[in-house]
């Protein structure tokens, strides 16, 4: 789903009640795989802070979506079965912990 915010119009104005209303028709998923698909300059100043989220659909992870350093939404997997998912997850998880060592680490040192 590829949409832009300016045909949605949520740039540089108020939103309307009526554009308030079309948000609120939509779920989670629908916002989140919008703002993944989105030209990254359209939410620049929009910073997220969201760890490997995903989005479920018929079994499946339809969507699997992290925040970069930048603060920007990207997508990293689509489409995977359970099995795969949970592969996914754990190797997410752990280099995350690594990461977090890592920081502890260099923390003592200071």
């Amino acid at each position: 789903m590829d949409l832009e915010a300016s045909k949605l119009g949520i740039l540089n104005s108020r939103p309307s009640n009526k554009q308030i209303k079309r948000f609120r028709d939509h779920s989670f998923g629908w916002l989140i795989e919008m703002l993944a698909s989105s030209p990254r300059s359209t939410f620049m100043g929009c910073e997220l802070n969201m760890n490997e989220t995903a989005l479920m659909k018929d079994g499946r992870a339809s969507l699997i979506v992290k925040t970069n350093k930048d603060g920007i939404l990207e997508p990293t997997a689509k489409n995977l079965p359970v099995m795969k998912f949970l592969q996914h997850m754990s190797g997410a998880l752990q280099d995350r912990s690594k990461l977090i060592c890592r920081k502890r680490r260099e923390l003592r040192k200071k």
